[in-house]
Protein backbone atom coordinates (compact mmCIF):
# COMPACT_ATOMS: atom_id res chain seq x y z
CA UNK A 1 0.00 0.00 0.00
CA UNK A 2 3.02 2.61 0.57
CA UNK A 3 3.66 2.45 -3.25
CA UNK A 4 -0.05 3.22 -4.04
CA UNK A 5 0.27 5.95 -0.99
CA UNK A 6 3.32 7.91 -2.93
CA UNK A 7 1.58 7.52 -6.36
CA UNK A 8 -1.74 8.86 -4.95
CA UNK A 9 0.18 12.01 -3.70
CA UNK A 10 1.77 12.94 -6.90
CA UNK A 11 -1.56 14.32 -7.90
CA UNK A 12 -4.72 14.85 -6.21
CA UNK A 13 -7.63 14.15 -8.05
CA UNK A 14 -9.13 17.42 -6.93
CA UNK A 15 -5.72 19.58 -7.22
CA UNK A 16 -7.48 22.88 -8.81
CA UNK A 17 -10.54 23.13 -5.89
CA UNK A 18 -7.42 22.88 -3.13
CA UNK A 19 -7.30 26.35 -1.33
CA UNK A 20 -4.05 27.16 -0.25
CA UNK A 21 -3.99 25.84 2.95
CA UNK A 22 -4.94 22.69 1.55
CA UNK A 23 -1.86 23.42 -1.35
CA UNK A 24 0.51 23.71 1.81
CA UNK A 25 -1.25 20.34 3.80
CA UNK A 26 -0.53 18.47 0.53
CA UNK A 27 2.78 20.04 -0.03
CA UNK A 28 3.80 18.74 3.49
CA UNK A 29 2.35 15.33 3.42
CA UNK A 30 3.90 14.84 0.29
CA UNK A 31 7.66 15.98 1.28
CA UNK A 32 7.27 14.75 5.03
CA UNK A 33 5.80 11.27 3.58
CA UNK A 34 2.57 12.01 5.73
CA UNK A 35 -0.53 9.87 5.81
CA UNK A 36 -3.58 9.02 7.66
CA UNK A 37 -2.93 6.01 10.03
CA UNK A 38 -6.64 5.68 10.92
CA UNK A 39 -9.87 5.10 8.48
CA UNK A 40 -10.98 8.24 6.90
CA UNK A 41 -13.74 8.51 5.07
CA UNK A 42 -13.54 10.44 1.78
CA UNK A 43 -12.92 9.49 -1.61
CA UNK A 44 -9.37 10.95 -2.35
CA UNK A 45 -6.25 8.40 -2.59
CA UNK A 46 -5.26 8.70 1.08
CA UNK A 47 -8.54 8.34 2.75
CA UNK A 48 -9.05 5.22 0.55
CA UNK A 49 -5.96 3.68 1.33
CA UNK A 50 -6.25 4.54 5.42
CA UNK A 51 -9.35 2.31 4.54
CA UNK A 52 -8.07 -0.30 2.88
CA UNK A 53 -4.99 -0.24 5.21
CA UNK A 54 -6.77 -0.92 8.18
CA UNK A 55 -9.17 -3.82 6.61
CA UNK A 56 -6.35 -6.19 5.43
CA UNK A 57 -4.35 -5.65 9.08
CA UNK A 58 -8.79 -7.01 10.12
CA UNK A 59 -7.94 -9.90 7.36
CA UNK A 60 -10.62 -8.86 5.53
CA UNK A 61 -8.24 -9.31 2.08
CA UNK A 62 -11.84 -9.37 0.04
CA UNK A 63 -13.08 -6.01 1.90
CA UNK A 64 -9.83 -4.26 0.87
CA UNK A 65 -10.41 -5.42 -2.46
CA UNK A 66 -13.81 -4.21 -3.00
CA UNK A 67 -12.05 -0.81 -1.13
CA UNK A 68 -9.00 -0.38 -3.57
CA UNK A 69 -11.85 -0.29 -6.33
CA UNK A 70 -12.37 3.64 -5.44
CA UNK A 71 -8.67 4.41 -6.26
CA UNK A 72 -8.03 6.37 -9.40
CA UNK A 73 -6.61 4.27 -12.15
CA UNK A 74 -2.78 5.98 -11.78
CA UNK A 75 -2.41 4.73 -8.02
CA UNK A 76 -4.84 0.94 -9.23
CA UNK A 77 -2.62 1.11 -11.92
CA UNK A 78 1.02 1.37 -9.15
CA UNK A 79 -1.03 -1.82 -7.27
CA UNK A 80 -1.83 -3.97 -9.72
CA UNK A 81 0.76 -7.04 -8.47
CA UNK A 82 -0.30 -6.08 -4.97
CA UNK A 83 -3.54 -6.57 -6.05
CA UNK A 84 -3.07 -9.41 -8.08
CA UNK A 85 -1.38 -11.30 -5.22
CA UNK A 86 -4.35 -10.16 -2.91
CA UNK A 87 -7.01 -11.57 -5.55
CA UNK A 88 -5.08 -14.81 -5.52
CA UNK A 89 -5.19 -14.49 -1.65
CA UNK A 90 -9.27 -14.32 -1.39
CA UNK A 91 -9.43 -17.40 -3.60
CA UNK A 92 -7.59 -19.71 -1.95
CA UNK A 93 -8.85 -18.31 1.05
CA UNK A 94 -12.36 -19.07 -0.73
CA UNK A 95 -11.16 -22.59 -1.70
CA UNK A 96 -10.43 -23.35 1.94
CA UNK A 97 -13.97 -22.93 2.79
CA UNK A 98 -15.37 -24.78 0.18
CA UNK A 99 -13.21 -27.71 0.94
CA UNK A 100 -13.40 -27.10 4.74
CA UNK A 101 -17.60 -27.47 4.34
CA UNK A 102 -17.07 -30.92 1.86
CA UNK A 103 -15.34 -32.54 4.13
CA UNK A 104 -17.47 -31.63 7.61
CA UNK A 105 -20.50 -32.62 5.31
CA UNK A 106 -19.00 -35.79 4.50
Amino acid sequence: LTVARKAGSETPENADNISGVGRLSNFLQNQLGMRSVTPRQGNDSDAVLSRAEAAIEAGQVAETLTILTALPSAVHTSMASWIERAELRRAAQSAVVSLSARLLKD
